[in-house]
């Protein structure tokens, strides 16, 4: 498959990364709840296996999203259909937390 890169709207895909990074940090907000179930919170071990899980974790979760619309519109070549596909999965993954 070839693509052609003179026609691929770049500025469409920099508003799916900053959509990403703002959804990322909700995602990250929805998670500091969950730092009180941490057993033996005085451990400094315990507190980086919950940040490096949490953070791979839900970056993870996030990035779907981002890599699904930005394959779309690589196919496709529509905007309108990558934003309802990102839209979409973005609120289904919220949903899931």
């Amino acid at each position: 498959m070839n693509i052609n890169t003179k026609s691929i709207n770049y500025a469409f895909i920099k508003q799916l990364h900053l959509q990403f990074l703002f959804n990322f940090l909700v995602v990250i907000i929805i998670a500091i709840p969950y730092l009180s179930y941490i057993e033996n919170d005085d451990e400094i071990k315990a507190k980086i296996y919950f940040f490096t899980t949490t953070f791979s974790h839900f970056f993870l979760l996030s990035v779907i999203p981002l890599l699904i619309s930005i394959l779309i519109y690589l196919l496709l070549k529509s905007i309108k259909i990558s934003n309802v596909v990102f839209i979409t999965l973005t609120i289904l993954s919220l949903i899931i937390l």
